[in-house]
């Protein structure tokens, strides 16, 4: 697939998703400490849109806790584990200090990231390092909101995507497995119907 049409498919993938996040911010071309960034965007899980999402969604949303969430995406000529952690250290620093203000007013940290590397040549090992290695768990950071058991640390959800081969890689973990979903260069079965449906109309 073509990185532009990838791109956009992507972020307006994310800027219409309401399962978990609601996403109301997009920057482009940013420096995350040293690093170029392509896109980031800014969401909240209690933080919609529309008001006619998937009941389920909304429903859900109210029983987690709420964290703001930042989807980040970086595009490298090729990658290997070395560029994985180097992003992923540059990206723990940013969660640490960043603040946004949500639609409705309220000030919130990232608690989690979900990230996307987007690259055309995949060094060795790399599938395996993101699928069996990584970890997503962010020590001595932690979210916003309590949860009844007591602070719970922030998260990470990595991707890594051959664009051009439309292949992906991630984790099992549940931030990842959403990472998944939302990096996926292939669409989803919703996302098809609904394709169909507009080329009729």
């Amino acid at each position: 697939m073509d990185l532009s049409k990838y791109l956009n498919k992507v972020v307006n993938r994310i800027l219409s998703d309401e399962w978990r996040v609601g996403w109301f911010k997009v920057e482009e071309n940013i420096d995350i400490n040293g690093i170029k960034c392509k896109y980031l965007l800014y969401g909240h899980s209690r933080h919609f849109k529309k008001y006619k999402p998937v009941f389920l969604s909304r429903f859900l949303s109210y029983q987690i806790i709420p964290y703001g969430a930042a989807a980040i995406i970086f595009v490298v000529d090729y990658i290997d584990i070395s560029i994985i952690e180097k992003i992923i250290n540059a990206v723990k620093r940013f969660v640490e200090k960043t603040r946004f203000t949500t639609p409705e007013g309220i000030e919130w940290e990232v608690d989690v990231a979900y990230i996307a590397i987007l690259s055309r040549e995949i060094g060795r090992g790399v599938d395996e390092y993101v699928s069996s290695i990584f970890r997503g768990i962010i020590n001595g950071q932690y979210m916003m909101y309590e949860g009844f058991r007591g602070r719970v640390n922030k998260r990470i959800g990595l991707v890594i995507v051959n664009y051009e081969d439309e292949e992906i890689y991630s984790g099992d973990d549940m931030f990842s497995r959403e990472a998944h979903r939302l990096f996926n260069p292939k669409s989803s079965i919703l996302e098809k119907i609904t394709k169909l449906f507009h080329k009729e109309e």
